[in-house]
């Protein structure tokens, strides 16, 4: 009788456990390192990063003066980057799995501006402002 008592609180224990914990198995976190460069290697400060997931930003970070940003506790799944800085053109990373954790480098294209500038004969007719077009 008390063998059997022992079982039965053994089992109820076990169930117990088992309902608490099967649902953390399924909830895997992951971090993403993102690390922001320039053409040449150097890393960029204060570029802007957008975490993407389902087409909606979730979460959006600057680069530290390592260039490097840091996303941690994420759930597993697909995600996006996009990345922005000043003088640089942007650029997105296509979608990728996460599901641990992930280190991503970006280099970044410098952004041309284009400068035009008209000349004209008549000196009246000369403006001190060129017209400026990214």
């Amino acid at each position: 009788m008390r063998v059997e008592r022992l079982r039965c609180h053994a089992i109820s224990l076990l169930i117990i456990l088992l309902l608490i914990c099967v649902p953390c198995l399924g909830q895997t976190s992951g971090s993403l390192e993102v690390v922001v460069k320039d053409p040449s290697g150097a890393l960029i400060h204060k570029a802007v990063v957008q975490l993407i997931r389902d087409g909606k930003v979730h979460s959006t970070a600057q680069t530290n003066q390592r260039g490097e940003v840091r996303f941690s506790k994420l759930d597993s799944g697909r995600y996006q980057l996009h990345v922005e800085a000043a003088g640089f053109k942007a650029y997105d990373v296509d979608q990728f799995d996460l599901t641990g954790p992930i280190r991503k480098e970006v280099s970044l294209e410098i952004e041309v501006i284009k400068v035009d500038v008209n000349v004209d004969e008549d000196p009246h007719g000369l403006s001190r402002f060129p017209s400026v077009s990214h």
